[in-house]
């Protein structure tokens, strides 16, 4: 890629609800949804929505790539705007959900370096480890029931 701030996804990456850009066939990178780029039908429910479904998806007509050639397609690693657009604001050294920081009853602290994340709770730490994406943070905290 051209910088370090996107990587190219592997195939077992991608899922509903991912966030990714693709390269159009004007050269323009376009960030879509992938739910909302392309959604299943009814007879072709998410819960058998195959691996050849998900190829012949990301060959939409303006990627300037095609089928199984996931070049033109990045992600944008996660961020400080990508951890406060989902609710966490920064405290005195860590962010905290929800925003409102009076509230210490019930409060999670996110610690975030270099892609690597550490959730806490007044329980102890809930998770600890590589968060590439907003959408896998999306993930994890659909995981941990954060809301």
């Amino acid at each position: 890629m051209e910088n370090n701030l996107y990587y190219t996804p592997t195939l077992k990456d991608l899922h509903y609800g991912f966030e990714f850009e693709y390269k159009s066939k004007d050269d323009n990178w376009v960030k879509v949804t992938l739910d909302t780029w392309n959604r299943p039908s009814k007879e072709n429910h998410l819960k058998y929505f195959t691996e050849h479904d998900l190829l012949r998806t990301l060959n939409h007509q303006d990627m300037a790539c095609k089928y199984e050639d996931l070049t033109c397609i990045r992600v944008k690693y996660l961020d400080l705007s990508d951890i406060e657009s989902l609710g966490w604001r920064f405290g005195t050294n860590d962010y905290v959900f929800p925003e409102n920081k009076n509230v210490t009853y019930g409060q999670y602290k996110l610690l975030f370096n270099n892609n690597e994340l550490e959730i806490i709770h007044l329980s102890g730490t809930l998770f600890r480890g590589i968060i590439k994406n907003k959408s896998e943070l999306i993930k994890l905290m659909q995981q941990l029931n954060i809301k």
